[in-house]
Parts: structure tokens; sequence; C-alpha cells
């Protein structure tokens, strides 16, 4: 973004409501035949563009329009980060539902999509230069292959530094593949405290995607994010169920970290409390 003042973006309901509304009313009638009359053959719709490969990164120097086909029924990410140089922002629309993200230039863009909503067709993304005359990386990363992302619970041990969080779950940019952003499911319960934690620092990379019954999430409806310049967060979900957990690879500098680090502990409030590793900081609750 190149000014303060830039629209913040929002999901908007009244868009998805206009899209039901469009389909409800699109009920095709058939046509009557008046026998011995032959009839032309209807022509096929063209084919739409190959989706985008899992895990392939794209880099690209134009406005794209391509599908992306979440298969593997948990949440997913599609992520878009733009070259020193420029601003690139990006929608992803779907049958119902459409979410985006337009930060500034030194952030990926993300929107995460919970595969646990059906969609009647393939989410489409649609990418748009905001400023600037560079391109940008693009990837969509699906779950196909990855376990959930473990839950541990605080130990009486428990120390900052040397050994402290052996635990962590290693975000690699390139060894796995994730290239603009990762994304693992975490399954949470509510009324239960947890420290979502990053061994290295943070950059504002970490993400905590809640399920509301839509399919598609920008980054800006995160119900959780460990703060620049943080190496924690503490939040209480509202309701259980399967979060996710969206991570990016930015290094605050336009470019990108190779790898992070990150975990999630179930703990006390006491302790989260007293505790320097993450004292002073603010519970944030779950929708």
């Amino acid at each position: 973004m190149t000014s303060p003042q830039r629209r913040a973006w929002y999901r908007s309901r009244r868009v998805r409501a206009a899209l039901r509304s469009t389909v409800a009313l699109g009920v095709a009638v058939p046509m009557a035949l008046q026998a011995g009359i032959a009839q032309a053959q209807p022509v096929p719709p063209p084919l739409p563009s190959p989706p985008l490969r899992i895990d392939a990164l794209y880099h690209r120097a134009d406005a794209l329009s391509v599908p992306i086909r979440p298969t593997s029924g948990r949440w997913s990410v599609v992520g878009v980060h733009s070259d020193p140089g420029s601003d690139w922002d990006f929608t992803v629309t779907g049958s119902s539902d459409s979410a985006g993200s337009d930060q500034y230039a030194d952030r990926t863009d993300f929107v995460a999509i919970d595969g646990s909503v059906p969609g009647a067709s393939d989410p489409k993304v649609n990418t748009s230069l905001w400023d600037g005359n560079a391109g940008y990386d693009l990837a969509f990363n699906d779950q196909t292959g990855d376990l959930p992302l473990p839950v541990h619970w605080v130990e009486q041990d428990f120390q900052v530094g040397g050994d402290s969080w052996p635990l962590y779950s290693l975000f690699s940019r390139t060894s796995g593949g994730q290239w603009t952003a990762g994304v693992r499911d975490v399954a949470l319960v509510a009324g239960h405290d947890y420290l979502l934690s990053s061994a290295t620092g943070s950059s504002g990379n970490a993400f905590l995607m809640q399920s509301d019954g839509t399919q598609l999430q920008g980054r800006n409806e995160a119900v959780a994010t460990i703060p620049a310049g943080k190496t924690c967060t503490w939040f209480r979900p509202r309701t259980t169920g399967t979060y996710g957990l969206v991570v990016t690879f930015d290094n605050g500098a336009g470019t990108y970290k190779g790898d992070q680090w990150v975990d999630v502990v179930e703990a006390t409030p006491g302790w989260i409390s007293t505790e320097i590793f993450c004292k002073n900081e603010t519970r944030v609750d779950g929708r």
C-alpha cells in the first residue's frame, strides 16, 4: 500500500447474498421441442484455465484470473508476495463467498480456504496491481500430506531460552514447498487458554483462522496473530473446532525468511500472566 488512507478489505456478506440470489434465479427452463424439427447442438462452454498446482511457485508480472481446486477437506491458503517495487493485491471468489487481502508491499497477502465448507464450484483467484511496476510470487498450498499441528501442554520445567519449546513445528518455505504461506490444521477447545508462539521472533507472520461457516477468509479476518516484534500471543477460543494456522515468510524488508518455527501450547491463565516469556500480553478471544 502506498497511503495510510488505503481502503481496508473486508469480506462482503452482501456480495455473498447477491451471488446466492443470482444462483436461485438462474434456473434452467427447458425449451419445448416441436416434433420433426432438427435441433442445433449446444456449443459447450470454453474450458476454464488450468487450476493452480499445489505447492508450486508462480512468478507473474501481469494481472491473473485462475481457479484453484482445494481437495484435502482441510484448511488451505493462497498467498501473493509482491516483488520490491510493486504492490499487488488479490481476491478469491467462490460460488457463494468472496474474500481478499490488500496489505503493504512488504507483507504477504493471503486468503485462507476452510475445506470443511463445500463450494458449488472451484474458487477463482484474481490478482490486481495497486502500485509499482514489478511482479509478484503466487502459490496455493493445500494440506494433502501434512498432519494436524500438535498442541502441547506447558511442562513444569519449562524454561525460556536454551532448549525451551523443544516441540516447535517447522514451516519451511522451500523444502516444504510452501513458498509464500504455509498452513496447518490445529484442534482447539472452547474456554481453554493457548499460547501461539514463535521461536525466532515474529514479523507478524503467524495467523489463526476460525471456522465461521464460510469457505473463504481474508488475512484481516484472523482471530489471533503474533504481533510484529513479539514472540507470542495468548488466545482463548469461544468455540471448539479445527482452526487454520497460517504462517507467512516475510522478513519485514520486502523479501523472505526461509524457515519459521511455530508452536501452540495450552497453559493455565495463571502461568501465562506470570511467565516472562509472554507476560503482560492481552488475551484475545475468538468469535
